[in-house]
């Protein structure tokens, strides 16, 4: 989502940029402040996190909301995450939630961190978590994309949200693009209305291309079935 927003000022503002990946979000904190990097793609933030030395972008761009997931039939009403004490959560770490919230999570209200919806969703399914915290743009992707959009749900209850923002550091004379970034932003071309279609879109093209693919229950059962053949 965030790189075709960049692709898209890019385009306008006449620039070329090289991406890299970092393996946690404290990393890509620490390379921005460093000026190891020019800009933090698609970033949600504390003010702590990114000290001197940065610049944000205003305004977000784009608004993503965190709601909780159960394994149908095992949910529980929901209005704030002081009601999931005591029970299993879960996060995944490629959404960087934990990081923004892991301060002020509610006594009792534990999360445990896990790479990739796949993952999540079979501890969701096995029993191995009771909810799993999430964003419904991409819970929604993953989950048509693995055929569970009937077996895990989500309640209506909004419980986080968070701007997404472009993240400059002042070590680096591409925090002169700050400005013009935030002009262009505030441009009708990046409403809500028109990036909530934008994420529509993706989400349908992302369930269409693997359309054809097993469902999730359907490849445990062949694991199951694999491993009883071996014995």
């Amino acid at each position: 989502m965030g790189r075709l927003v960049l692709d898209k000022l890019a385009s306008k503002l006449g620039f070329r940029y090289e991406s890299t990946g970092f393996l946690s979000y404290s990393k890509a904190i620490n390379a921005l402040k460093k000026g190891e990097i020019d800009l933090f793609l698609a970033a949600y933030y504390r003010p702590q996190d990114l000290g001197a030395g940065t610049s944000i972008v205003y305004p977000g761009y784009f608004k993503n909301v965190f709601t909780v997931y159960f394994k149908k039939g095992r949910e529980i009403p929901v209005s704030s995450l002081s009601d999931l004490e005591g029970l299993r959560g879960l996060v995944r770490k490629e959404e960087q939630l934990y990081p923004l919230i892991y301060q002020r999570l509610p006594r009792g209200v534990n999360l445990k961190q896990v790479s990739t919806a796949k993952r999540a969703f079979e501890m969701l399914m096995n029993k191995e978590a009771d909810y799993l915290i999430g964003s419904p743009y991409s819970e929604e992707a993953e989950l048509r994309r693995y055929k569970l959009h009937e077996e895990i749900i989500h309640g209506p209850q909004v419980l986080l949200d968070s701007n997404l923002f472009f993240v400059f550091t002042t070590n680096s004379d591409c925090r002169e693009l700050g400005e013009k970034f935030s002009q262009e932003l505030q441009n009708d071309e990046f409403s809500a209305p028109k990036m909530e279609l934008l994420v529509k879109d993706l989400i349908d093209n992302w369930g269409e291309r693997f359309r054809e693919s097993p469902s999730l229950l359907e490849e445990e059962q062949n694991k199951q079935d694999t491993s009883k053949e071996s014995n």
